[in-house]
């Protein structure tokens, strides 16, 4: 009995000492039922399954969490008591562990996709094409303001143009108005004529009667027959004088209704004149509006595709900026040169005549508290971040957001004037 009994403890101390040592498969398995140390062999044995099962659940799951492999957790059916709440505790280290793994294969996922695609370098072709944009948008701005000012010169020809047609306009008119007083007087001229005609016509009749009274007369009607003859003549000559002025006057009239003509002919044309000029003016005003209005709009894009260009830059910093937060990069010297690249732009020639807005200097002073913080956010990244620090980063990253938000407005408010 004594021997069995001290066999029984010799096997128990055996498979203790074994599990203290770390080797927890041993089981007691030589102790009978009508064995005194029957109860206990079992309470070891049941003791060593609880903590074999859970140390074996915990290894298994963290090397398949460490593995990637998400399907495998800690089992906690079957544990008891403490050894449960420890499973289950456990089990959520586990999840966190996969979790951790998850964002840490997300990350290097994040970086080689970032590679695959250009990553900012993406981001900077872009930008160079707007760059080249703005270009060819400030040298159509400049042609536009070139043939404002031609239009706005030539505007002035054109006026100029304008009143000397209206002159001319008078001009022709008070012509018309001679030629048709003209045309007037000679009809009145030649109304003279005719009674002149009818005057000389009636003379030359009653000198032939006093030709012929004189003739009867004889001897004594000679000095008055030479008296007639000569009344004669002369209304002959005024009949002969008469007829001539009156070839020449219709002549004249002939001429002065040709010129009446042509001067109602010219009046036609110097007001179509006139009007093509002053529909031209108009054309020429809207043209002249246009153009000024295109190098205006002009000049506004390429403002704006400015601030768009920045607005691109500093979304590109900020998506590299956060990559390195994850990863766990720090403020490296392409971070630096980020940085350096949005204050140069401050420094730009193309963006000079801004600089007197009230938003330039404060918009600057924000991108520099903004490469502040980025700085302190990267540095401590480099130590790693927990649930401890966690909060840290992210109100650095609240606050790096906020004050991109107020850089984003400052741009617009630089660039808000069309003019």
């Amino acid at each position: 009995m004594f021997n069995k009994k001290s066999n029984a403890i010799n096997e128990i101390l055996n498979v203790i000492k074994s599990a203290s040592n770390g080797m927890l498969e041993p089981r007691i398995v030589n102790v009978g039922e009508k064995d005194e140390m029957y109860e206990v062999a079992l309470g070891i044995n049941d003791l060593l399954d609880q903590v074999e099962a859970l140390q074996r659940e915990i290894s298994t799951s963290v090397q398949a969490a460490q593995n990637s492999k998400t399907y495998r957790n800690i089992f906690v059916e079957g544990f008891r008591g403490l050894f449960k709440r420890n499973a289950i505790s456990m089990s959520k280290g586990v999840t966190g562990i996969k979790d951790g793994q998850k964002s840490k294969v997300r990350g290097l996922l994040s970086s080689e996709l970032d590679k695959l695609g250009n990553g900012i370098n993406g981001i900077n072709y872009v930008r160079d094409d707007l760059n080249e944009s703005i270009k060819n948008l400030s040298q159509t701005a400049t042609d536009a303001k070139q043939t404002a000012q031609i239009a706005k010169e030539n505007m002035s020809n054109i006026v100029e143009l304008s009143q000397n047609m209206g002159e001319l306009d008078g001009l022709v008119q008070s012509c018309s108005n001679a030629t048709g007083m003209l045309s007037t007087r000679a009809s009145e001229i030649s109304s003279v004529l005719n009674l002149i005609k009818d005057i000389a016509d009636q003379t030359n009749l009653l000198a032939l009667n006093a030709a012929i009274e004189a003739a009867r007369a004889g001897e004594h009607g000679r000095g008055f027959a030479v008296v007639a003859d000569e009344v004669r003549k002369l209304a002959e000559n005024t009949q002969k004088a008469a007829s001539d002025i009156e070839v020449n006057i219709k002549t004249l009239q002939q001429e002065v209704n040709d010129i009446d003509e042509n001067s109602k002919k010219i009046d036609e044309i110097s007001k179509l004149t006139t009007q093509n000029v002053e529909n031209f003016k108009k054309v020429l005003s809207e043209f002249n509006a246009n153009a000024q209005n295109t190098a205006q709009t002009s000049k506004y894009v390429e403002n704006k595709t400015f601030a768009i260009i920045e607005k691109i830059s500093q979304i590109a910093y900020k998506t590299k900026v956060y990559s390195d937060l994850i990863n766990e990069q720090g403020y490296s010297e392409e971070i630096r040169d980020l940085a350096q690249s949005l204050l140069d732009w401050y420094e730009n020639e193309s963006i000079s005549e801004h600089k007197q807005n009230k938003n330039f200097d404060k918009s600057k002073e924000l991108t520099s508290s903004l490469n502040n913080e980025i700085k302190l956010l990267l540095e401590k990244s480099a130590s790693g971040y927990n649930e401890q620090n966690l909060n840290y980063f992210v109100d650095k990253s609240k606050k790096i957001e906020d004050l991109s938000e107020q850089i984003f407005t400052s741009y617009n408010e630089i660039f808000k004037d069309k003019n």
